[in-house]
């Protein structure tokens, strides 16, 4: 009985968040910070740093918009669709890595590790600002 109580309490909560404005504001405002950075490291550090950190950026920012679509659709979708979605789920994982796997082992683009994680990581500084500013409105809604 207390797990079927938690179990439903989560699922609110998923939907309360899915269907804020917060994930939106997190992909626009991850693509923004990337997008200030790719500037200052260009003329600062290194033309290969900046492409690298744009590259990182970008991956993050698309693979968490993909994230958001497939879990809304695993568990609020239509029974019959969920596990096409599931499946989709793990492809889009194969190939992020199998992109990003490319990227470093192609001897025609050499990307910068340094600037790629630093493009990556954009994205959870901003989830993190997020979670701070707005963590406690969400629980406020959920109750």
């Amino acid at each position: 009985m207390l797990l079927k109580q938690s179990c439903n309490r989560l699922c609110i909560y998923l939907e309360v968040l899915l269907d804020s404005k917060i994930f939106k504001n997190i992909i626009i405002q991850t693509f923004l910070i990337t997008l200030f950075l790719f500037v200052v490291s260009f003329f600062v550090i290194s033309k290969n740093f900046s492409i690298a950190l744009l590259i990182g950026g970008i991956i993050a920012t698309v693979n968490f918009g993909l994230l958001l679509f497939v879990v809304k659709k695993i568990f609020f979708g239509e029974p019959k669709t969920q596990i096409i979605y599931a499946i989709l789920f793990m492809f889009k994982l194969s190939i992020i890595g199998a992109v990003i796997f490319w990227l470093f082992s192609t001897k025609l683009f050499v990307l910068s590790k340094a600037g790629f994680l630093v493009g990556i990581t954009t994205l959870f500084l901003t989830i993190t600002i997020n979670a701070l500013l707005y963590g406690g409105k969400l629980k406020a809604e959920v109750n």
